[in-house]
């Protein structure tokens, strides 16, 4: 072949316009062949509800582009035989060229001469009159990947076909005669209530409304969620009502503990709790150098004052009132301090202090009372209508403490050996020891310091025939609970 390439200039040319042909085609298909496999990966991902991938589909239409196009150049390029037996085909030379190759490695004149002869032909031949075979076969390919393409291109991803939804039945409601009842009684209790009038005013129209929406309701679903709703309401007008919540938020933020502390007693609602803190805040006042803590007392004092304010607390609240007052009281006590000695001072910081416990009490169990009855009234709706805790909103369910508000565990500990079916130290032996309000009293106290008293009192009324026996075992066992782990065996009535 080297002498011929030496020798026959023309069949050079030739043979690159071939092989250059073959290369062209070989590249073509090797093209179509690659965007043939890129478009049936995409359609494939369309059909079966899957978003195309470009990091899946280029990857392989470049590979097969590649792997086809070096399998086609191998097929498709020519040897110089048949480069030899193409140009005498094309050309009309007979057998010039390939006599040529094939005694293109002897010398002769003869042979010489028809190398010469053949060469000259090959030159002043035109190259077009090389035909190209079979071009629509080699157009095929490409047309038909493009044709894929496009309607890989123009297909929409299948969507995803989501199972039927089956829908439950509806569980019919109907207000009952017992249900319908039930709410009138609880409606004319709340008025009966010592809530204060407006909460009450409010509360009883809410229960009104709910028994008329009732006795137009069909469904149970519907039932639920105007009884949630009317739930979610009443907790709403004690929040906005109550100002302890507001109180608690003040006191919360303040930098002075005394004050700070009364923020549980707020949150509880709880008069013996604040009363405990008041005392505690007694105490620190109670030493010879006093214009100093007194100073910082009031200060926090006011400055908690001016927060309520700006929660919209109305002025004629009675804690506020309460709190206002004390803080009147401590402020024209500040001004005496240096004027008169320090025991008529202790001794008027003692009657201020106590007169703040008697107010402040006094307008905590009006908020106690409040949220009792609310409490009492959203327990008996859930009762009337079969209402869970989890049928209610995050929001409205009962909080329980954080994870830091548990005792050390060293702390657990002296507890449990303290409490035997109760709470607390070794002093609390009851299964309920709860802060209560005494109306014989007027004072709030530990339901364990009453328990005996009260239950000598139900003992009476059952001996002497005043209390139906169908309660009598009811009664039995709630006093043994409350008495479960006391020092003493009690029997029941």
């Amino acid at each position: 072949m080297s002498t011929v390439s030496k020798q026959s200039s023309g069949f050079v040319r030739f043979k690159k316009k071939l092989r250059r042909n073959a290369l062209i085609k070989s590249v073509i298909f090797g093209l179509s062949c690659g965007i043939l496999a890129a478009a049936g990966v995409v359609l494939y991902q369309k059909l079966t509800t899957i978003t195309p991938d470009p990091m899946l589909y280029l990857p392989v239409g470049g590979g097969v582009a590649i792997l086809t196009g070096l399998a086609a150049f191998l097929v498709l390029r020519p040897s110089v035989r048949k480069i030899a037996q193409k140009l005498d085909q094309d050309l009309g030379l007979g057998e010039k060229v390939q006599t040529m190759l094939a005694y293109q490695h002897e010398d002769s004149d003869m042979l010489r001469l028809q190398r010469e002869d053949a060469d000259r032909r090959l030159l002043e031949a035109s190259a077009r009159r090389v035909r190209y075979r079979h071009p629509w076969l080699h157009a095929f390919a490409p047309a038909l990947a493009c044709a894929l393409a496009v309607v890989a291109v123009i297909t929409p991803i299948k969507a995803v076909e989501e199972p039927p939804e089956i829908e439950e039945p509806e569980i019919p409601f109907e207000l009952s005669t017992w249900q319908e009842t039930a709410l009138l009684e609880l409606i004319e209790q709340v008025k009966a209530s010592k809530m204060e009038a407006s909460p009450k005013s409010a509360t009883v129209a809410e229960l009104e409304s709910l028994l008329e929406a009732l006795r137009v309701t069909s469904t149970e679903d519907e039932m639920k969620t105007i009884v949630i709703a009317v739930i979610t309401n009443l907790n709403r007008v004690i929040r906005e009502h109550n100002s302890a919540g507001s109180f608690a938020a003040a006191m919360k933020i303040s930098e002075h503990k005394d004050v700070a502390d009364m923020a549980m007693s707020m949150d509880m609602l709880s008069g013996l709790e604040l009363q405990e803190t008041l005392t505690t805040a007694r105490e620190n006042l109670r030493t010879d150098e006093v214009a100093e803590p007194l100073e910082a007392y009031i200060s926090a004092l006011r400055q908690m004052m001016m927060s309520v304010a700006e929660l919209e607390v109305p002025e004629n609240d009675g804690m506020y009132e309460g709190f206002g007052e004390h803080l009147s009281a401590m402020t024209k006590l500040q001004s005496q301090v240096g004027q008169y000695t320090r025991d008529w001072i202790q001794n008027q910081l003692d009657d201020i202090f106590e007169t703040a416990v008697d107010d402040l009490s006094d307008a905590m169990f009006i908020q106690y009372t409040n949220k009792d009855v609310k409490d009492t009234t959203v327990a008996r709706l859930m009762e009337i209508f079969e209402l869970t805790e989890d049928d209610l909103p995050a929001e409205e369910k009962i909080q329980l403490p954080a994870a830091d508000d548990e005792p050390e565990e060293e702390e657990k500990d002296e507890e449990d050996k303290g409490s035997q079916g109760g709470i607390g130290n070794m002093e609390i032996l009851y299964g309920s020891d709860d802060v209560i309000y005494d109306p014989n009293t007027n004072q709030y106290v530990k339901y364990g310091d009453v328990i005996n008293a009260y239950y000598a009192s139900v003992s009476e009324k059952i001996i002497d025939g005043k209390i139906p026996e169908t309660l009598e075992q009811f009664i039995a066992d709630y006093f043994a609970t409350l008495y479960d782990g006391s020092e003493k065996e009690t029997t029941a009535p």
